[in-house]
């Protein structure tokens, strides 16, 4: 793939360029999710040691930013479950962080739009029986998660 530059190509206009060649950014969704075959996504799990609980939240998800993975999560998580008594007396039974598409152990696709990444999380949560989840999404993971609550 070469693009030659010159002067008279105004950088605003490579996003035109590129989606003229087949390529699909985070912005080309629409609030219409398009249904795509979801990506099976890696997560891992951490569960708290013995909390003397009655009342449960539901778990809590994590999804990294742009160009992380699911790794650099790993201590917050260790911590929180460490500690899974809220204020409230509730606890946090098992917390899972996530790898995006493209990200991590996750496959990779040639599409990466906020729809696609809200429909793997989607598929993801049936597949793990989570019917309902406390998300914590960082920059792009935070848009991902906020694709997934619109629908």
């Amino acid at each position: 793939f070469n693009l030659r530059f010159s002067p008279a190509l105004e950088f605003r206009m490579l996003p035109t360029i590129l989606r003229q060649r087949g390529w699909r950014f985070f912005s080309d969704s629409s609030t219409s999710r398009a249904r795509t075959t979801p990506l099976v996504l890696t997560s891992s799990e951490y569960r708290a040691e013995a909390a003397n609980c009655s009342t449960y939240i539901p778990p809590v998800c994590i999804l990294h930013g742009l160009l992380g993975a699911s790794m650099n999560w790993r201590s917050f998580a260790r911590k929180m479950m460490a500690q899974p008594v809220l204020s409230s007396g509730k606890c946090i039974p098992v917390a899972h962080v996530v790898d995006a598409r493209n990200h991590g152990s996750s496959p990779h696709s040639g599409s990466m739009t906020y729809a696609d990444m809200a429909h793997d999380l989607e598929h993801w949560m049936d597949r793990h029986h989570i019917p309902h989840a406390v998300w914590i999404g960082h920059s792009m993971g935070g848009k991902a998660v906020m694709e997934l609550a619109l629908h």
